[in-house]
Order: C-alpha cells, then structure tokens, then sequence
C-alpha cells in the first residue's frame, strides 16, 4: 500500500476550474460533463419527485431537472442533488469540485485544503447591484399573489410533516446592530401559501441572532435564497464561527465581490443571480409544528413533530424558469455529506493548524453521514510534539470537540498518513487492524452534541449533551514513534521491477480491464 500524500499545503492548492456566479452557471457546466438529466414529462411533487431524487442520488446518476411540476406555476423547475456524487469514471466528487472552483477530477482531501486555502485569502467588500441588474427581480409576488404551493416545492419522504422547500438554500438573518449578517442552511416546511416553519435551533448561529431580535420584543427580518451561487451553498453550509459573515468568505473563494441586492419588504441583501428569494420575518412569538423529517442520518427525524417558529413571507422574487434546488436527505451518499461534510473538515482542520497540531488530513468518509472523522498525522508526530500518545490524542479530541465544527459529529478516528482518508476500504481496514478494544477509545463525556446525531436517545437531544469519542488507530508503532510494520500488498510485498512487469504484462495475462493494466 502506497503511502497517502495527505499533507499539501495550502500554497500548493490551487482552483483549476472557474467559479460560477450563479447557480444556472453551475447547472450548465453539469450538463456539459454528463451530469444533469433533464426530465420533461410531468412529475408529481407528492413523493414522486423525492423518490427519482433519492434514486438517482444512491444510484451516483445525473442529476435530475425537472422541467414540468405538477400543479406548479408554469416555467418554475427543480433540480435535485445538486452536490450528489457520480459514477462516470473520475469524476466522483465533480460536482463539488465545480462548487470550488476547483478540477472535477479533484478528491476529498484537496478539496478540504482548497477551503482552507481560501480563508487566509483577503475578503472583497460586496457589490449591491440595482434592482434592474439582478436577475432574481424578474419576477415579484407581493401580497394576495404569494402562493409558497406554486413553487415546484416536493413532498420528499413518505412520512414528512410536509412539503420541504429548504434543503438546499441559504437563511439569511442580521444581528439587530447590524454587525453580524449569516447565511446558513437549515430546513424549513412550508404551512400554507404564506408561511414556513423550520428548525432555529438556539445553538446555531440563526438561532443566536433570532434570540437577539426577540430580547427587543422583534420578529427577525428574514430572507431565504434558493438556487445561489455554488460558492454560497459551501458558505452556508459550513460551520463557521459566530460573529463571521459568510459572504465575505465566498469573495475569499472565488476572489471577487459577491453581488448582491436589495430585498423588497426587509433590510437584507440576497445573492442577485439567486433563482427564488422569499423574504419576511421570524416571528418572536408564533410557533408551529414542524416535522418529522427523513433526514441525512438516513433515519425519520423526531419521529414527532417538535413547535419551531413561524416565518411569516412578505414576498416572493424569483428569475425566468427558476430553478429549486432540493436535496432528498437519507442515507447515504447525498448532498449533505458532501456539503456539510466538507466544511466541517476543513474548520476541524484549521483549528487543529491552529493548536499548532501535526495534523495532514481531516475527512469525513461520506458513507458515514458526516458521522465519523478521519484525522490522519504524520510519522513524526511524536518528535514534533514531544508528547505522549495519550495526551496527544487528548489535545486532538479537544481541539476539534471544542470547536463549533467539533459539536456537529461523534466519533474521530485518528491514524497515520498511510491511509487515505477518503478510501473507505483503507479506513475500515486500519480501524479494524489498529484500534485496540478498550484502550483505544477515548471518550469525552456529556459534551455539547447536535440534537441531529443520530443514535441519541430523547434526553440527550433535549438537552444538547451527549457522548464523543476519538479512537486511537494508529499501530503500537506508529503510537510510540517507531516506523510502521510491513504492509503487505502489491505496492510493499514486491520489488518494484517485479510490480512494473506485471503492470506492463497484464494484458497479456488474459485480464481485460485498461485501467487496472495502466496503475
């Protein structure tokens, strides 16, 4: 097994694709590699598109764009797993890769370098274009014309508390003193023509500034921006400190000032390429049950529904043939893990840099729905800390537990940068040959854990409290800083000359595979 070159540094990462400064942009590049197909017959938005979403999804298909929504106003579209992975042949993780900017042949771990790369990039002020310059004003429904049921927005799981239009934009809420402006992606299910229900979840940052609003006796002014920017959706979807905007971390990324304009009824500015934008206040009073939901541990979240706060919509903009983007959640892979997973990889990464800890790689295996975290170090990690494996492995748990990305998963795994995070095969291997029962656990107790985890029990959620653990898998060896044991495999076990041979032969064996004879 060939050693994992899991530790570039940021300076060699660079963006080999373009950044998109829309999401049709986006869209339209997907098209070109074979990954978008489009569906023009009539599709029903009660399961039936969920159950094409989450099939394409598991299956690694295209992405599906449904051009024609039963009952929706018509033009309106919808495309689902907008950042699923793909079967074509190197292109597993393209989709994210394009959101990056980055070359879609890219994998997990450049791509965590990438956005790491891109925070200690300056940030460019945004442009506010005028009313006429953005697209996502086409359209504008004001009043008796807001109709939420018009949108293309499905019922996704058999088993929802209802139509869920919010998987895949950004919230965007602002601190009453104006400082503090978040974008974060977070679910909402639509009530009736005009109002919304979702999670505002006091922990998370549009929960902190919505309990700003409320201690003055406010509702929250409020916007929602469907079909953004790629680089929005990463934005919104990582776990960034408080008090950070994400918009200037998107300018960070793509290395130019994001547009923006104006909302019509709140002092808010959206993405002006956005495809849909509702706007209005969260209501300092109102609640409403929401859920349950089929959410991306690949479980129906509650099982009951759980009062969340009214959003109470004021308008509706929206471009020519507008596009949804929906996620269908579940099991995975979809789009969540690889969104949300990647940042927060790389903000578990930045803040083990941070700590100043040997650390090459962060990775959340997509097929542990972000619930696992793959930290690799080196082979000289015990003479650059001069420390024990004991309180080495504690530094690490506490430096990534603590953080606002460590709260979000359960378990780390940590291991040399033999392994390739991002080969499941070689993770489970290592978990299962390097991990000693018992001694090779440790656990952070009654530490803060989403509610969103999925395997705690009802009190656990309630009180946001539960277990962690780190799992220690590095060799005996590896632990006391001697080299590795031999590996065997076809890359270790055979001469090299003997190895480039048989590559060269293989062929000539009667074996037919091109891609296995040119490795």
């Amino acid at each position: 097994m060939s050693v994992f070159k899991g530790n570039l540094q940021s300076s060699d990462v660079r963006a080999q694709g373009r950044h998109f400064g829309s999401f049709r942009e986006y869209v339209d590049a997907l098209r070109a590699i074979g990954e978008v197909q489009e569906i023009d017959r009539e599709v029903d938005w009660n399961l039936e598109m969920g159950a094409v979403i989450m099939r394409t999804t598991q299956n690694k298909l295209p992405a599906p764009l449904f051009n024609n929504v039963k009952d929706a106003e018509p033009g309106l579209r919808a495309m689902g797993a907008p950042a699923a992975t793909s079967r074509q042949p190197g292109l597993y993780m393209a989709r994210l890769a394009l959101m990056m900017g980055m070359d879609p042949h890219s994998n997990g771990v450049q791509l965590v370098e990438a956005y790491l790369a891109a925070k200690a990039r300056p940030s460019h002020p945004p442009r506010v274009v005028e009313k006429h310059e953005a697209p996502c004003k086409e359209h504008i429904r004001l009043g008796s014309d807001i109709d939420l049921t018009r949108l293309p927005v499905p019922f996704i799981h058999d088993g929802d508390g209802g139509r869920y239009i919010q998987t895949a934009g950004i919230n965007i809420v602002r601190s009453p003193d104006g400082k503090w402006t978040n974008w974060s992606i977070n679910r909402s299910m639509i009530l009736d023509k005009s109002r919304l229900t979702g999670l505002v979840i006091p922990e998370q940052h549009i929960g902190m500034i919505h309990g700003m609003w409320k201690q003055q006796g406010k509702p929250t002014p409020w916007a929602l921006a469907l079909g953004v920017p790629p680089a929005a959706m990463i934005a919104g979807g990582a776990p960034m400190a408080a008090y950070i905007n994400e918009q200037d971390y998107v300018s960070q990324l793509t290395g130019r000032p994001v547009e923006l304009v104006k909302c019509e009824t709140v002092d808010l500015e959206v993405p002006a390429s956005s495809e849909i934008v509702i706007e209005g206040y969260i209501s300092d009073h109102e609640l409403a049950m929401e859920g349950p939901f089929g959410e991306y541990g690949g479980y129906l979240y509650g099982p009951e529904p759980k009062p969340w706060p009214v959003y109470n919509v004021t308008a509706i903009t929206y471009r020519d043939r507008a596009i949804l983007p929906v996620i269908a959640s579940g099991v995975p892979v979809e789009d969540i893990h690889t969104i949300w997973g990647l940042g927060i990889c790389g903000e578990a990464l930045d803040a083990c840099r941070h700590a100043k800890l040997p650390v090459t790689a962060c990775w959340q295996p997509l097929e542990s729905a972000t619930h696992w975290m793959v930290v690799t170090v080196p082979a000289s990690w015990h003479d650059d800390t001069a420390l024990g494996v004991d309180e080495f492995l504690h530094r690490i748990g506490k430096t990534i537990f603590e953080s606002h990305a460590g709260w979000q998963f359960p378990k780390i795994l940590v291991m040399g940068d033999d392994i390739d995070p991002t080969r499941l095969d070689q993770v489970v291997w290592a978990f299962a040959t390097r991990c000693h029962p018992g001694s090779g656990e440790v656990l952070f107790s009654q530490t803060k854990v989403g509610e969103w985890v999925a395997y705690l029990n009802s009190s656990e959620k309630l009180t946001g409290r539960g277990g962690q653990a780190l799992y220690n898998c590095l060799t005996h060896e590896q632990a006391i800083g001697s080299p590795l044991p031999e590996v065997i495999s076809f890359e270790k076990a055979y001469p090299k000359a003997l190895q480039e041979r048989i590559v060269t032969n293989w062929q000539s064996y009667g074996f037919s595979d091109p891609v296995i004879a040119a490795k």
